[in-house]
């Protein structure tokens, strides 16, 4: 019986808000992840010349399977003598065209940390901070008009 009243408890309306909130803090938690990321390739990145050599384009997963772009860089590492190539998803828009010129980002320690470097880049982390946060403030607000201060 205790633990039915728990979770009845866990459900009720005043802990709801709560659990929503903090799956926002979540969700901004990644957000700042990833903007940190960003950063550190910035601070620790060697930045060279690159070229778009290809452009896969295809359908992609979800209701209405939109069109996808997927880049192929080619660039040269100063630490290696072959050139070395990565793939950048530009999502449903066509950013980039073939043998265009492109500055790249990249961290010789980790290969998974290469960009081009553009504010492309910078737009999924802020707009995953600014959303939770809205979506927080909005949880926040909506809970504190529903709440009454009684007096005695």
């Amino acid at each position: 019986m205790a633990i039915f009243n728990l979770l009845l408890a866990l459900l009720s309306f005043s802990c709801i808000p709560a659990l929503l909130a903090l799956g926002g803090l979540l969700v901004a938690f990644g957000g700042f992840w990833a903007l940190r990321r960003e950063f550190f390739i910035n601070k620790h990145g060697v930045v060279v010349p690159g070229t778009i050599i290809a452009i896969d384009r295809h359908r992609g997963r979800g209701r209405g399977k939109p069109i996808v772009y997927d880049n192929t860089v080619r660039f040269q590492r100063h630490d290696a003598d072959e050139p070395d190539t990565f793939v950048v998803n530009t999502g449903s828009f066509k950013v980039y065209q073939v043998n265009q010129q492109v500055s790249v980002i990249y961290v010789s320690a980790n290969r998974e940390l290469t960009r081009i470097v553009g504010r492309q880049r910078w737009v999924g982390p802020w707009l995953v901070i600014g959303i939770s946060l809205i979506f927080i403030t909005v949880i926040v607000v909506i809970y504190l008009s529903m709440v009454t201060i009684h007096y005695r």
